[in-house]
């Protein structure tokens, strides 16, 4: 085979991928593929259109220019095998003619089964031709084919292969079972290459290459991904497969058995396709990043113990109210977190970071909670104070979670000025930035050396001077020396009296106040000092009596504030009284009027009246006899001008003193009595007039019953409205002549022990209205209501259920004879 094509001469553009020949035949000449040359540049030619074009893979990068010399290089072309092929062809069918041997067909297998042929088509003889194969002949017997019979010549020189078509040579096997594909030979798990999962692959190639060692290499990656193998059937790239090598290589002696993950694929492979295999190794696993927050799985026990290993747990099943975490000191991949767990108290705030929590095995579940209190160590795990902020999602036992915790900054310095405590007690400066007492014992101390600097080197002496700038010289201020780190241990002090400069210090008055831990030497101090408002306006101090009596009124003795008397008059004199007595004239201006019982044990003035030693009723009755036309004629009140009054028709006796001293009233007659009239009609003139005698009360029965024209006392009106109580049972009974309130003894609420039923009711009037009260004993209870129990539109129908933490109300109003339920009250 000619490797060079160089006929004619060809035009080129330059950044245009198509050239133009003159006196060329491409198109017949196998040049698709091949590299074409002009001027010292080299191009591949893409595809050719017809003898005098073709298109070259990218844009001629050269100048332009017609007429020139090329040579098209044809050994990397796909048509170089087919070259190849028709050259040995032409070959192979001289020889066989000079043996005598003249094929009487060409063609594949395929094409050869296809043939019909009898008995008297012996000794027909089928060249046996496809690209990629040895050439053969068959001999047709009359009944069946014989051969092959190799037609092989001496091996040429090794072409080159085509672009696309590196790797190693197999046939393709559409068998699919797990066993020996046979030499030369490969077959997936699956006859659908994009559900294949496993190849078996012979270790002896097409070509009888040995390459179990290059299939083991294939494993050599740490990656979980080992690499991409590549399959593409020779002479047409356009039918392949990729997968990704998973897993482990099993060797199987003769072939091996490998994991694959189908990638992609295109066209289709038949039984016995000439393939080739390309692999393309994945890298090594690179150094190890930062690691990821470690994990735990979470336990729904609640106990304070040990969760277990890589196990976290609460002290609460309810999120919400968790305040302890106890998590194994191994986390979910079995490494020791304990060191860490430590750390999540190291800040000196009282919150010492945040917690996350997120679950992930369940997307959207998670939390996150305070870290506050120090962080304890139980044996195998750790004990962690937390308060919860939020959680979310569905939380569920085993479920795995990711720790992820930022922890607080340090608490700030606190205000105030830094000096450092000595234990010394002598009078003198202290040194730099250092202070100290007289006095060992904290109770004894009565003054505090301070230097004039701070801890830091500065002055602090207008701070210190200024801690007797009060005008209140018993008590200047409160001066505090606490710890930096622990302000729980301190002393403070009361300043007593004028700060001293002491030649590079100051000596501060003071009397202590109260004190908590020791101050040792060398203990970092903050000082701070709450200074004492000047003294109130004014000369001296307010003065007392040197004795008084408790519970007296104080009252200034003079006009200067300052001096106070006892006014004799005690407080609770002036308190109203239930049953005042006045030994002495008393005038009243106004109205008086008496709710209780009046007691006159002088005389009475009305008007130009007096009514000497009390309140006599025929004395005063007299007082309007003549003026308002009555007489009084022995114990009797008589109405002297009937006609202008228009009281009695006739001459009737009205008002009577008894012989106990009762005023009575005459009960009028239907004839004698104008309907419409009061008994007093037409005395406006009278005014208020007040009868003395005995009242007689009614009981509250006979109030409940209507049947008394007696009167109630305040107290029986209150008893009347009272609630009543119910006796339980199946069916309770209500009597309402018996109140208005009904329920139990107990706070007025009938506990029910059962589920009961309301009876109707009895003894109903007309306008009466109540609510009847229950209760639940032991557990809920049910009341049910008699149908006489009429409900209103839009009350809640029963039964009812009452629970024990509840009390349940049934408000009832009558009209006429019947008995509504106006609402159902529940309470708790």
């Amino acid at each position: 085979m000619t490797l060079i094509y160089s006929d004619g001469t060809i035009s080129v553009t330059n950044g245009d991928a198509v050239v133009l020949g003159t006196g060329t035949a491409w198109a017949v000449s196998g040049i698709a593929g091949g590299l074409l040359s002009c001027n010292g540049l080299s191009v591949p030619i893409a595809s050719v259109t017809d003898d005098s074009t073709l298109v070259l893979a990218y844009p001629w990068p050269g100048d332009s220019g017609a007429g020139q010399i090329y040579a098209i290089q044809r050994e990397n072309s796909v048509a170089a095998n087919i070259v190849d092929v028709y050259d040995k062809l032409s070959q192979v069918l001289r020889q066989l003619a000079l043996a005598g041997i003249h094929p009487s067909a060409v063609g594949t297998i395929a094409e050869r089964n296809a043939l019909t042929l009898g008995v008297s088509d012996k000794d027909f003889i089928f060249l046996y031709l496809e690209i990629g194969f040895d050439l053969a002949f068959y001999r047709w017997t009359g009944t069946a084919w014989q051969g092959p019979f190799a037609v092989k010549g001496a091996d040429g020189p090794a072409g080159q292969s085509a672009p696309g078509a590196s790797g190693y040579r197999f046939r393709y096997s559409t068998a699919t079972t797990a066993a020996d594909p046979g030499s030369g030979k490969l077959r997936f798990n699956n006859a659908t290459l994009s559900a294949a999962t496993a190849l078996y692959l012979s270790e002896t190639t097409n070509q009888s290459q040995g390459i179990a060692a290059y299939v083991a290499a294939w494993f050599g990656s740490g990656s979980t991904i080992k690499g991409t193998l590549r399959l593409i059937k020779e002479l047409d790239p356009s039918v392949f497969a990729i997968f990704n090598i998973t897993g482990s290589l099993t060797d199987n002696g003769t072939w091996d058995t490998v994991t694959v993950a189908h990638l992609a694929s295109a066209g289709a492979l038949v039984d016995n396709d000439l393939v080739r295999i390309e692999f393309v190794r994945t890298g090594d696993v690179g150094n190890t990043g930062p690691a990821a927050a470690p994990t735990f799985t979470y336990s729904t026990t609640t106990a304070d113990a040990d969760p277990g290993s890589g196990v976290f747990r609460f002290d609460n099943a309810t999120l919400a109210s968790v305040t302890k975490a106890f998590v194994d000191n191994l986390n979910a991949g079995g490494s020791d977190s304990s060191a860490w767990l430590d750390s999540f108290d190291d800040a000196t705030s009282v919150v010492k970071g945040m917690l996350i929590l997120q679950c992930t095995t369940t997307v959207g579940v998670g939390g996150a909670f305070y870290v506050t209190g120090t962080v304890v160590n139980g044996t195998g795990y750790r004990k962690l104070s937390l308060t919860p902020i939020a959680t979310w999602g569905v939380w569920a036992n085993g479920q795995t979670f990711s720790w992820i915790f930022t922890r607080t900054g340090d608490k700030g310095d606190p205000t105030g000025y830094r000096q450092t405590f000595s234990t010394t007690t002598t009078d003198a400066d202290p040194g730099n930035g250092t202070i100290r007492a007289n006095n060992a014992t904290f109770a004894s101390v009565t003054q505090l050396f301070a230097d004039n600097l701070d801890a830091g080197g500065a002055s602090i002496t207008a701070f210190l001077d200024g801690l007797d700038d009060s005008t209140t010289t018993t008590n200047r201020g409160t001066l505090r020396l606490s710890n930096v780190a622990d302000p729980t241990i301190y002393q403070e002090y009361i300043v007593t009296g004028a700060v001293v400069d002491g030649t590079g210090y100051r000596k501060i008055p003071v009397s202590p106040v109260a004190s908590a831990g020791a101050l040792t030497n060398g203990m970092p101090l903050v000082l701070t000092f709450a200074r004492t408002g000047n003294a109130g306006a004014g000369t001296g101090d307010v003065v007392g009596p040197a004795a008084s009596t408790a519970g007296r009124i104080a009252t200034f003795g003079d006009g200067t504030g300052k001096l106070i008397g006892d006014s004799g008059i005690l407080a609770s004199a002036l308190a109203p009284k239930d049953a005042p007595t006045f030994t002495t004239s008393v005038t009243i201006t106004g109205t008086l009027t008496v709710s209780g019982t009046a007691t006159f044990n002088g005389n009475m003035t009305f008007g130009s009246r007096v009514a000497t030693n009390g309140y006599d009723v025929t004395q005063h009755l007299a007082l309007y006899s003549t003026t308002y036309g009555f007489s009084v004629s022995s114990s009797t009140l008589n109405h002297v001008s009937q006609a202008n009054h228009n009281w009695w028709a006739g001459t009737v006796s009205t008002m009577t003193l008894d012989a106990t001293g009762h005023l009575s009233i005459a009960t009028p007659t239907a004839s004698g009595h104008a309907a419409t009239k009061g008994y007093v009609d037409g005395l406006t003139g009278i005014g208020t007039t007040t009868a003395r005698g005995t009242l007689e009360i009614a009981t509250a029965a006979e109030f409940q019953a209507a049947s008394a024209s007696l009167a109630l006392s305040p107290d029986q009106v209150w008893s009347a409205a009272a609630v009543s109580p119910l006796t339980e049972a199946a069916t309770i009974a209500v009597n309402m002549a018996a109140g208005f309130d009904f329920g139990g003894a107990a706070n007025g609420v009938l506990a029910l022990t059962a589920d009961r039923a309301l009876g109707a009711p009895s003894n109903v009037k007309s306008g009466q209205k109540g609510v009847l009260w229950f209760g639940a004993s032991g557990a809920t209870r049910n009341l049910t209501l008699n149908a006489a129990w009429a409900l209103c539109t839009g009350v809640e129908a029963g039964p009812y259920a009452i629970l024990t933490t509840g009390i349940l109300g049934v408000a009832y109003a009558v009209r006429g004879t019947t008995v509504y339920v106006t609402g159902i009250l529940r309470v708790g």
